[in-house]
């Protein structure tokens, strides 16, 4: 089981696209350079990220409600969608990510989107 699974850190699910600019920006962000360096890297101890591509994932990211790419879904618990961002801005990203995990330690309810399961 992973720590996202059983509830130590956020699971963050960016849906990409191979032909968008956007994601191809924000890949690199999460990744870095050099490699290993990125905003993945720096909040590896808040959240596991996945990757997902709309062209293989078309139905899920539509049930998800993805509209615009790339979007970075924070789940807790690999279900309940927690908060969303959308775009290329990587501090909303970074910030976004950590309040939800404060908010997690000190047990209030985040203010992300309304909480949905999904299964």
């Amino acid at each position: 089981m992973s720590n996202a699974e059983n509830g130590n850190k956020l699971l963050v699910l960016e849906f990409t696209a191979p032909w968008s600019e956007p994601c191809k920006y924000m890949s690199k962000v999460l990744d870095g350079n050099p490699p290993g360096r990125g905003l993945a890297y720096e909040l590896q101890d808040y959240a596991d990220f996945c990757s997902l591509d709309i062209t293989k994932f078309r139905q899920f990211a539509q049930r998800m409600t993805v509209e615009a790419l790339p979007t970075f879904l924070l789940l807790k618990q690999g279900y309940t969608v927690l908060g969303r961002v959308v775009g290329v801005d990587k501090e909303e990203l970074r910030s976004s990510i950590k309040q939800e995990q404060r908010q997690r330690q000190i047990g209030r309810p985040g203010n992300g989107e309304a909480r949905r399961r999904y299964r």
